[in-house]
C-alpha cells in the first residue's frame, strides 16, 4: 500500500515514457526483476507497456524480458495491459 502510494506521488508524465540505457523504461526494469507491485504501480499511473528496449539479442517489449527471466506474473499482467490497448 504505501509502495502504490509512494509511486503515485512522484511519478511525472515524462518518468512514464522515460527511456534510460538502450530504450528500458522504468516497467521493463520492474517486468525483468520481477517486481510486481512496482509493475502494477507503473501502469496504474499511466506507463507505457508497448515500448521496445534493445538487450544485446534484439529488441523486447518488457513482457518479453519478464518472460526471459521467468517472472510469469508480470508477463502476464503486460500481457493484459496491452490487450486493453
Amino acid at each position: 500500500m504505501a509502495m502504490r502510494a509512494l509511486v503515485r506521488a512522484t511519478i511525472a508524465d515524462t518518468v512514464k515514457s522515460s527511456t534510460f540505457v538502450d530504450g528500458c523504461t522504468a516497467p521493463h526494469l520492474a517486468a525483468e526483476h520481477g517486481r510486481l507491485e512496482i509493475l502494477k504501480c507503473l501502469l496504474e499511473a499511466g506507463a507505457d507497456c508497448e515500448i521496445l528496449a534493445y538487450n544485446g539479442d534484439g529488441f523486447l517489449l518488457a513482457e518479453g524480458l519478464a518472460l526471459r527471466q521467468g517472472h510469469k506474473e508480470a508477463a502476464t499482467l503486460l500481457r493484459y495491459c496491452r490487450a486493453k490497448l
